[in-house]
Formats: C-alpha cells, sequence, structure tokens
C-alpha cells in the first residue's frame, strides 16, 4: 500500500479525495432532487391540461374596441384649462400652510395626441411632513397629474426645508 501511496503522490492522493467527495455529494444532494423532480414530473402529468381560452370558449366577453378603449382613457383626463387643477394645488398649499414662494407654468401641446401639457414649477419653504402631506395630496386630488421631480435644500440649521416641486398636468384638449 505504501509503494501505491509513493507512485500516486501528493496530486494522486488529492485526486483520489475529490472523487470520494464528488461521490459522497452526488449520494447526498444531485441523487435526492432528481427523484423529487421525477415525483413532480409524474404529478403534472397527471393533472387536468389546461386549454387556451379562445373567443368561443369566453361567449360573454365583450368584442375588444380599440376606439371605444381609446375613448375612455382620454375621458379621465380633465377637458380644457387648468383653471381648477391649479386652485387645487394652491388650496392643498394653503391648507398645509405651504404657500408657493414662485410658481411657473408652461404649457405645451404634444404632438399627435389631443393632449396637452402643463408644466408646473413651484417653490415652497416648510417642514418636511408638510411638504409630503402637499405632494401625497396633489397627487391624490389630481389623478391627472405627474410628479416630475422634487428637490430639497437646506440653506440654514432651522427645520424649514426648500423644496422645488416639478408637476405635470395633462389635460385633453377640447
Amino acid at each position: 500500500m505504501s509503494a501505491a501511496l509513493r507512485i500516486l503522490g501528493l496530486p494522486g492522493l488529492t485526486g483520489i479525495a475529490l472523487l470520494v467527495a464528488a461521490l459522497a455529494l452526488w449520494h447526498i444532494e444531485v441523487a435526492p432532487r432528481n427523484a423529487r423532480i421525477q415525483a413532480l414530473e409524474q404529478r403534472l402529468a397527471r393533472l387536468p391540461q389546461a386549454r387556451p381560452l379562445s373567443a368561443a370558449a369566453a361567449p360573454h366577453a365583450p368584442p375588444i374596441d380599440a376606439a371605444a378603449r381609446l375613448q375612455t382613457y382620454y375621458a379621465f383626463f380633465q377637458t380644457g384649462g387648468t383653471t381648477d387643477a391649479l386652485a387645487t394645488l394652491h388650496a392643498i398649499g394653503r391648507a398645509l400652510d405651504l404657500v408657493p414662494a414662485r410658481a411657473d407654468y408652461r404649457f405645451e401641446r404634444l404632438p399627435d395626441v389631443p393632449l396637452s401639457v402643463y408644466s408646473v414649477t413651484l417653490s415652497v419653504a416648510g417642514q418636511y411632513p408638510a411638504i409630503r402631506r402637499y405632494v401625497d395630496h396633489a397627487l391624490e386630488q389630481l389623478p391627472q397629474a405627474s410628479l416630475d421631480a422634487v428637490r430639497f435644500e437646506r440653506r440654514s440649521r432651522d427645520q424649514l426645508i426648500e423644496a422645488r416641486l416639478d408637476l405635470s398636468l395633462f389635460v385633453l384638449e377640447p
């Protein structure tokens, strides 16, 4: 035996040890998982096969009308001007003691769709929770609005935070 060990040397012994470890790993991990996979495949084969739904299988489903779906989509947006939406933004600010120090408005027509966008930039100063509630209430009460960007800045050690809110109000052209 010692002659065989001398012939194999350290590389040979390492190879034999790795072979034994691989066989042990296969019996401990791989073989049980293969058996589990086969059991699950047999169980899956016994399940009834699901058939894809077709128009004949679901006669109660209304036909899809792309024009009607598009009209439903556009009905979501407010028609005409944005005076009500802007008044809502200012009312929310007054209720939370966040009257904008500055407000910039920019109108833009979107090409190829009957929607326009009013980009609104508001500069407010206040406590962070109040600014957060302002954004939450604005998006809740104006579902046609989107929040594009928020920038917070604290100029001094006091608790007031200056925030710049960039909102977009989408309106349907009359």
